[in-house]
């Protein structure tokens, strides 16, 4: 149930991005800005189940599963909330 639940989310976190990332580039380089955070975004759910995959065969204290985890989680954090907020406007 847990997964199921981390998969939904992580599906509808992802579609938050490209609404975000829409409105934060200009229009003329819009698509490049989804394509990074998209490709972004993906490595991270590729990255993930390795490493959790290498932390689970290396036998380790659970305490140190979870910094693993939690350490990337706190630098995105930090950099979303370094991110600008700006918005573009469409003119005629």
């Amino acid at each position: 149930m847990l997964v199921a639940l981390a998969g939904a989310t992580t599906i509808g976190t992802q579609i938050l991005l490209y609404a975000y990332v829409a409105q934060y580039y200009p229009l003329s380089i819009r698509s490049t800005g989804i394509g990074w955070a998209s490709g972004i975004g993906r490595s991270g759910a590729i990255l993930g189940p390795i490493l959790g995959g290498t932390l689970l065969s290396m036998n380790l204290p659970l305490e140190f599963n979870f910094y693993a985890f939690a350490i990337p989680g706190a630098i995105a954090c930090v950099a979303i909330s370094l991110a600008g907020r700006q918005t573009q406007t469409l003119s005629s």
